[in-house]
Order: structure tokens, then sequence, then C-alpha cells
């Protein structure tokens, strides 16, 4: 394991329950490796756990939304770029709900956007839209709308995809099995007045353990892999580095 110090009040987590976790986390990496049970698992749903509510349209809709207005200013009239968005659009029916001019999105895993789940999440959301839902928009057709594109395709594969004005994605970065080819697309995909917006969690996710909130940066290389390549664990690549990384493919 890496030599990563224990804070003041936390301890290692016992060996027995450890071996029992990992070997757990090796199993199911090796089930996602297979096609047939990876595409069985998007379809049930990866990112939204809950069944609709309105409780988590903060989580998957307005608080991507806040984070790029707070930085960026209105999106009306800009083209906007989602890069790894999870089980369905609700983040593109806000963007363009809120004036957008359009919406692409970009996923390895894409979900079952037009699904009846998917479509129960867009008309939760129209129904809670302050002001009302714009009446171009169709929560019940939605995403079949020509200001929506999708892209099937991880960041690493992603080239020549047009510009935008604005890329971001929320809690994602932390996943990406190359982070240098997720500063190098949002730098190629942006406009020269354009700008990016990602939200990046660096925790451990089900790996922080209350006991020892480090505990997923003590695994080595090898392990972690084998615990998580096909699962989207998270890279473990800190603040600092993605930081560097950013800047040397000539962003600010």
């Amino acid at each position: 394991m890496a030599t990563v110090p224990f804070r003041e009040g936390t301890r290692p987590t016992p060996l027995p329950r450890l071996v029992k976790l990992v070997s757990v986390a090796v199993l199911k990496n090796a089930l996602m490796g297979i096609p047939a049970v990876r595409a069985a698992r998007v379809r049930s749903g990866r990112t939204t756990a809950n069944p609709p509510n309105v409780d988590d349209l903060n989580t998957y809709a307005l608080n991507l939304l806040e984070e790029v207005t707070r930085h960026t200013g209105s999106v009306e009239g800009k083209d906007i770029l989602e890069i790894g968005l999870g089980d369905n659009l609700l983040c593109g029916l806000a963007f363009l709900a809120a004036g957008a001019r359009s919406y692409t999105a970009l996923d390895r895993f894409p979900g079952p956007y037009g699904s009846e789940t998917a479509r129960k999440w867009y008309r939760l959301l129209a129904e809670n839209w302050a002001g009302g839902m714009p009446t171009d928009l169709d929560p019940y057709t939605f995403p079949d709308d020509e200001r929506v594109s999708i892209i099937r395709k991880g960041v690493e594969g992603a080239v020549d995809i047009g510009q935008f004005d604005i890329s971001c994605s929320y809690v994602v970065g932390e996943h990406v099995r190359d982070p240098k080819a997720f500063a190098r697309l949002t730098s190629t995909a942006l406009r020269p007045t354009g700008a990016a917006v990602h939200v990046i969690d660096f925790r451990g996710h089900e790996w922080d353990s209350p006991e020892d909130p480090f505990l997923f940066l003590r695994f080595p290389a090898w392990l972690w892999a084998m615990m998580g390549s096909n699962r989207g664990l998270p890279n473990r690549v800190r603040f600092e580095e993605y930081r560097s990384t950013f800047e040397h493919s000539g962003l600010s």
C-alpha cells in the first residue's frame, strides 16, 4: 500500500474486513468486464440510485447549471458540452430551459436517455422549473430535440467533435482513465472565448472509510486497477496534478 499518513483519531481498517471488501471489489470488476453484464448494468442505472424525486433534482440537474452560471454568467444562446452525464439528460434539459442554444452530451457508457424512467425525471424537472418550462421543450418526448446531440465516446476517443462556449461536468473528472485526455478535450473543444467548469470530487467515494478517509489512496496501483478498472472507481489523481494538467493543455 502507498505511504499515506493516518490522521489523528483515525485507524487502519481491520485486515479481515479489508480482505473481504477487496475480494468483493475484484469480483465486481471482473464481472463488469463481461460485455453483457456491463450492458445490463448500464440499463439498470448507474448514477440515479433513487426513483425520480424532487429532492434529487439539485444533484442531478440544477447544481451543475448553478455552478456554470456562477462562473460564466448566463448560458443563454450558448452551445454546451457536458462530459459524462450518466443515466439521463436532465442537465441538458435544464441548460436548454435556461436558454442554451444547443446541448451536446459525451459519455463512454451512454444511458437509456429516452426511457420512461428518464422521462419521469424530465417531467419532474419541468413541473418544478421556476416560471414554467419553455413551451418549445416537451418533457414527454425529450431528448428528441434537434438541439440535442449525443456522442458515444470516452474523452480519450473524442476528437474533432466541434467547439463550444462551455464545457462542463459534475463529479466525472475523478473517474476518467486519462486526465491528460480530459484536459486536452476540454481545451480543443472550447472556442477562444469559451470556459470550462468541471466539478471534481477528490474523495474515495465508496472507499471513503470513516475510520480511515484515505483508505482509497493506500492500495498499490495494480490492485486498485483489479478492483475498479471496469467500474469507474476514482482515478486517485490529486488536485495539484489536475491543475497542472489543465495548465499544460493551455488553460488558465
